[in-house]
């Protein structure tokens, strides 16, 4: 749940800091070098926000504690009910 609210903010953030970088690029006066800066100083934190926590993410589900593969024979057993389920469902049309 949290990988997903971290997710989401650096996509806000990654839209709030480009917006800037076209605000600042296409208008002209005193504060558009401020946005420009802004602008990038957000840009660049959001996309290495977002590869940590995509990497991060990916690390977590590879790794998590509670993981354990799936013994040989049960995976045998589950594409086999898997199997007659589909076989089923083709002779009942």
């Amino acid at each position: 749940m949290f990988f997903l609210f971290v997710f989401f903010t650096g996509l806000i953030a990654l839209t709030f800091g480009v917006g800037l970088l076209l605000w600042g690029y296409r208008n002209t006066g005193k504060c558009v070098g401020v946005a420009r800066v802004f602008g990038y100083i957000v840009t660049i934190g959001a996309v290495l926000g977002l590869m940590c926590a995509v990497s991060k993410g990916f690390m977590y589900g590879k790794y998590h504690k509670g993981f354990k593969p799936m013994p040989p024979q049960a995976a045998a057993i589950q594409h086999q009910s898997q199997y007659a389920h589909a076989k089923w469902i083709r002779t009942q049309h």
